[in-house]
This record gives structure tokens, sequence and C-alpha cells, in this order.
């Protein structure tokens, strides 16, 4: 039942895969590479590249195979050495289902290595509430900058970081312990049923809403394409494009349609950076 950040161990390409989204297709998983697992020979993703509709493009499936073995984020998250103020954090969210993932899951963490903590409850606007509740306590604060621009800093220059970090509730410290946290819509792996068609790549400017949905995976933006005054909904399941402020920002992403609604994808060779932000950030301290 892998979903949304699993990961598989594949032992015979030599990757450890993450699972991407919730749907997917009988014969396998969508994924991407997240690492070897075991050093030496290069990964061997041959034949493994397919167009499903139910993404809108091509992507990697892989197979469901009795050689492949899934890290279950919920036992990790049991058998895994958890400081006691991410236990306490988790405790304040007191979420339905929670899982690690990521370098701590597969027992290859640095000193430096955040933990990767997936999260899902039916109310997750209560869960982002606590957040909130614990900033303005200031229990959750921001971590050193150094260490968190490396995560980002393909696609966004130190300043564009120093005007989104303060934002962040989901990639911060508690208590000086840094975590990345991910609420997730769903728990459970789903049928590959959803319908996109790719339309091509776009880049501009767009106007972002503030979204009651910024911090779920994906999250998704209601935006309006300035100069056309279209309206398309920001779609993305990268933890940096969580928690955008409304302002205006430079999109480039893949234009996607289902039905009559469209799409804007930043995560595969795309970006959001931001020009002007219009909401107030957390003070320092």
């Amino acid at each position: 039942m892998p979903f949304e950040g699993w990961l598989l161990k594949d032992w015979d390409r030599n990757v450890v895969w993450l699972v991407k989204g919730y749907e997917h297709p009988t014969e396998g998983y969508v994924a991407i590479p997240y690492r070897k697992v075991y050093s030496g020979e290069p990964w061997n993703l041959r034949g493994l590249t397919r167009y499903l509709e139910c993404v809108g493009r091509e992507v990697q499936v892989v197979p469901r195979s009795p050689e492949i073995s899934v890290v279950d984020p919920s036992e990790a998250l049991k058998q895994a050495t958890i400081p006691a103020p991410l236990r306490e954090l988790l405790e304040q969210l007191d979420p339905e289902w929670a899982g690690l993932t990521g370098s701590r899951a597969l027992g290859a963490a640095k000193p430096s290595s955040d933990f990767d903590i997936l999260v899902y409850s039916s109310r997750p606007s209560e869960l982002y509430k606590v957040l909130e509740d614990l900033a303005a306590e200031s229990k959750i604060k921001e971590c050193e900058a150094n260490i968190r621009y490396s995560k980002v800093g393909d696609t966004w220059s130190s300043q564009e970081f120093r005007l989104l970090h303060s934002f962040k509730l989901l990639d911060s410290c508690y208590m000086g312990v840094p975590y990345t946290l991910r609420m997730l819509r769903y728990a459970e792996e789903r049928e590959c049923k959803s319908s996109y068609r790719s339309l091509g790549w776009s880049e501009g400017l767009i106007r972002l809403a503030e979204s009651g949905e910024k911090f779920l995976v994906p999250a998704t933006y209601t935006t309006t394409i300035v100069g056309v005054n279209a309206p398309v909904t920001l779609v993305t399941w990268r933890t940096r494009y969580q928690e955008l402020p409304p302002g205006l920002y430079l999109a480039r992403g893949l234009l996607q349609a289902s039905g009559s609604d469209l799409y804007l994808v930043p995560d595969i060779r795309g970006y959001v950076k931001p020009l002007e932000v219009w909401a107030r950030q957390r003070s320092h301290d």
C-alpha cells in the first residue's frame, strides 16, 4: 500500500525509490530515484518510463515485485531514535497516522540531517493551527539559515530564500531540532483514474491568493496569470513551495488541463520565485 513519501529498496536496479503521489497503476508505483541501495554500481533505470494519464506526463513506474523491499514509514518511526522534542511535537499534533521517511528511515542519516516526518489527519487545518500556536510560543523558530538554504539553492537566490523562510512552519526547528513535516492529503494508495493532459510549458508572472491548502501535499493555490487574467491552480508536491504567502511571483511550470480546469505544476524543471509578498513574516528572536 505505498503512497506519497514511502521508500522502496530495489536491489536489482540498485535504487532506493521515493514513491510520489497517491494514485498508482495496478502494475507498479510512480516513484523517483532517491539514492543508491549499495555503493559501487550505477542506477539501472532502463525501461521504467511510461506515460500515465492520471499524472499527465511520462513518469517512472517501479514494478510491484517481491524483490523490492518496502520501507513502511510508520514502522520506521517506531524503530527510530527520535529526539524528545520531536516526540513532543508529534504528541501535540496528535495525527491519525504518522511515519518517518528520508535518510533517517533508511539508517543513513548524517549528523546534520533533519527528520522527515509524514503525518495525516482528516482535520489538517487543526494540525496546522497547532504549529501556528507553537510558533507564537517561540517553540518553533527558524533554523540556521545556511543549512536550510543548501536544500533550495538550486531554484532560489539567498535573497529569495530569506524572503520566504520565515513563513515556514513545516520546514523549521522545534526546540532546536530541525524537521521537515509533510501533511498528507490521504494515507492510502488510490487507483490511477484521474485524467490530465499537458499543454506545454508556461512562464510568466502570477498573482497568488491566500489558500487554505498551502500546507497539504500537494499544496494548491488559486492564482491568476498577469496580463491575461487567466485563473490557474498552482499545484506543487515540493516542500519548498508550500506555505507561500500571497503575492506576486515569477513562475515556470508544466501547464495541464483536467476538463475545463487549468493547473500549473512547477516541480519538474520549473520554479516559483517571489517578487513581492503581501503577508507579514514571523518575527525573529
